[in-house]
């Protein structure tokens, strides 16, 4: 079996060097910035504008996930979730009171599917009661 857990005993060359590879690589760049300023100073330039721009790029990806992540909180937390497991209790009566019905709640759709697919054969799906 292939074990991903850290080694308990003596670790291997490769390993001990994969350990070391963020520190390098970040050190190293460090080095390489001071290193290119001495020699070539437009190519430290060059560097250091597309560390700044890596760095715009990541700043920029972040806040789009924020944003999109707050939205989708507020959005969740607009829906009555104990409902939704209420309903769980009697899929088949739960099911076709909401069969027709057009919501732009989160995820709605997903809830009714599920909703219809536990109806077809509520014996094999515990409810949410059971579970607790």
């Amino acid at each position: 079996m292939n074990d991903l857990e850290l080694p308990l005993k003596k670790r291997t060359k490769l390993y001990r060097a994969f350990e070391m590879l963020p520190g390098l690589l970040s050190y190293g760049a460090i080095i390489l910035l001071v290193v290119l300023s001495v020699f070539s100073p437009f190519l430290a330039s060059v560097y250091l504008l597309l560390i700044i721009i890596t760095m715009l790029v990541k700043v920029v990806g972040m806040a789009v996930h924020t944003i999109r992540g707050h939205r989708r909180l507020k959005r969740a937390m607009a829906i009555d979730w104990n409902e939704r497991l209420l309903q769980l209790e009697d899929p088949v009566s739960s099911y076709e009171n909401i069969k027709g019905n057009q919501s732009t709640g989160m995820d709605y759709r997903v809830h009714q599917e599920n909703l219809r697919l536990v109806s077809a054969d509520p014996a094999i799906f515990p409810k949410p009661s059971e579970l607790y």
